[in-house]
């Protein structure tokens, strides 16, 4: 079995790091456009209710 060197460690460690920071950042801006998404919808259904009073 061969080891790896202190410093490719140390890079996988950072390049997980990284890949863990996109996720977090992702997941946020999913949260943010589904609540946008929300807001829009019930601007669009003020519009039609006031359309059809």
């Amino acid at each position: 079995m061969k080891t790896i060197t202190p410093r490719q460690a140390s890079k996988i460690v950072s390049l997980l790091e990284q890949a863990i920071a996109q996720r977090e950042v992702a997941e946020g801006a999913t949260y943010i456009n589904q609540q946008q998404a929300e807001v829009i919808k019930y601007q669009v259904l003020d519009i039609y209710s006031d359309i059809y009073k």
